[in-house]
């Protein structure tokens, strides 16, 4: 394993042929404000730089890899908008192998919802790279 510490959206140009990659992007964290109250009245999107992110992400993994984008927020702006504005395939089969936590209004989507799973509030897509 090798560690590289730096902006995901300047990686070194070597780093590339994945497998597999995880973008644990950065968020508004409005789906943990139920134990980051403060958040309440600080939280700000950051679409921009979720969708460089996640595009910076999918230029490393190889045709056919796998891209998993998740947020730790329950706002659509940064998390189905963000999806969709990366024109990336999205993997339809994510909601059917997890259906408790399918998304409601987006079912290729996962979603937890503190008042439904007594959890924090995550939005998950699992996207093809190509």
């Amino acid at each position: 394993m090798r560690v590289v510490v730096g902006d995901g959206r300047g990686l070194p140009p070597a780093l590339a042929g994945f497998d597999r990659a995880l973008v644990d992007a950065p968020c508004s964290g409005l789906g943990v404000v139920n134990s980051r109250p403060d958040l309440r009245w600080r939280a700000l999107p950051l679409p921009k730089l979720q969708l460089e992110l996640l595009q910076a992400a999918a230029q490393r993994v190889r045709p056919g890899g796998t891209l998993v984008y998740s947020v730790c927020t329950i706002n659509a702006e940064e998390g189905e908008a963000i999806v969709d504005a990366s024109g990336r395939e999205v993997d339809l089969t994510l909601g059917d192998e997890w259906p408790r936590f399918r998304h409601a209004r987006r079912p290729e989507f996962l979603q937890t919802l503190p008042h439904v799973h007594g959890t924090a509030g995550f939005f998950v897509a699992r996207l093809i790279a190509r």
